[in-house]
């Protein structure tokens, strides 16, 4: 039964996407003055793109959710939600970009500076890319979304650092599948060796291999015009180092692989794909054991064995070895109960974790039926 948290989620994505049609704005560009509230929409001219408060977040979406993994490509305000429905996104006399509500303190994405002359600008721009720059001077650049990535690389986004500012360009996953807190799993270019890296809590757990002279990954499988159609760009200088792709196409490429694209690290570590696409990494592959397809191994406890695995069942344990914890991912339950010698199972619910030990009574799957990670040896 879907937790309570999905039911808003879903609730709330299916809000958004009828205030596409109904609330649209007919810009791209939010201005000095204007009052940009819950049922606005800014659209990007080229029409893929769409911002707007979705719930507690202001985020930005595909406006053809259909072809994508139902779920943002960015969020301003993922570790600081706002009370539902009070969110007013604005550009100050200064140049401050900021979200105020009426939760309580509001969150600052650009602070600006004392010039009150400037003239800003917001616009989202046909990549997904949310820049504020002056109007005037040429248009420089103040602040921009790519440059704080939230668990989705868009063609154009940069993964690597900024030497001069030190800034860190990386994909960080949710903590579940409706909690846009930090995750387990991040998504890291490493210039030195050349290779794209998910790491779980700071351990390597799968890795691109290095990116070969005609422009490859070993461990993308499918690099072709028709499924990742990826062509890759490498840049390592004074100023920066950092990996980005685009996409190249021909006649025989679906029309939606052309412009729609997006690694989606989720909550499981799975590196997701949109417009049809085969998944990028399958994080259940990476079991600890295997080394395939850039998996990376790594030692267990010396009670479990390679190619151990946890099932899903249905049915019930007998003891529960530990009470239920709170905020902990679902990944980060399975690895408690992997550590843990005596566990024998575990249930992971929204962002819960219980441990199980002692033997488990299985029964058919039916609906309603309570459902456990049971943990099975193949030994």
């Amino acid at each position: 039964m879907a937790s309570r948290f999905t039911l808003i989620y879903k609730t709330l994505l299916l809000i958004f996407s009828l205030f596409i049609v109904s609330h649209s704005l007919t810009t791209d560009t939010l201005k000095q003055g204007d009052v940009f509230n819950s049922t606005h929409r800014l659209v990007s001219k080229n029409g893929l793109f769409i911002l707007g408060f979705s719930g507690s977040y202001l985020v930005i979406n595909y406006t053809n959710q259909e072809k994508s993994p139902h779920h943002p490509v960015w969020s301003a305000n993922r570790y600081d939600p706002i009370l539902e429905n009070t969110g007013l996104l604005t550009i100050n006399g200064t140049g401050s970009l900021t979200i105020v509500h009426g939760g309580g303190k509001p969150v600052e994405l650009y602070s600006g500076n004392n010039d009150s002359s400037r003239n800003v600008t917001a616009t989202l721009h046909d990549n997904g890319n949310f820049v504020l720059q002056e109007a005037n001077s040429g248009g420089q650049i103040l602040w921009q979304s790519f440059d704080y990535p939230t668990d989705t690389l868009l063609p154009g986004m940069k993964l690597g650092i900024n030497h001069k500012t030190g800034k860190n360009w990386s994909l960080t996953s949710w903590l579940d599948e409706d909690i846009p807190t930090r995750g387990a799993f991040t998504l890291e270019w490493d210039p030195k060796t050349r290779q794209v890296f998910v790491r779980r809590r700071g351990v390597v757990f799968w890795t691109s291999g290095v990116l070969t002279a005609d422009n490859r990954f070993p461990n993308f499988l499918l690099l072709d015009k028709f499924n990742q159609n990826y062509n890759f760009t490498d840049v390592s200088n004074s100023d920066e180092s950092y990996l980005s792709y685009s996409l190249y196409f021909d006649e025989w490429t679906p029309e939606d692989r052309r412009n729609i694209s997006q690694w989606f690290l989720d909550y499981q570590g799975n590196i997701r794909e949109g417009a049809g696409r085969p998944t990028i990494m399958a994080s259940e592959a990476c079991d600890g054991s295997s080394e395939e397809f850039g998996c990376q191994k790594w030692e267990g406890p010396k009670c479990r064995t390679d190619g151990d695995k946890f099932a899903l069942r249905a049915g019930y344990f007998v003891g529960r070895l530990e009470d239920t914890s709170y905020n902990i991912s679902f990944i980060d339950c399975q690895d408690s109960c992997w550590k843990n010698c005596a566990c024998t199972g575990f249930r992971s619910a929204s962002d819960t974790c219980t441990l199980y030990g002692g033997p488990f009574h299985n029964t058919d799957l039916r609906g309603g039926e309570l459902s456990y990670f049971y943990y099975h040896s193949r030994s």
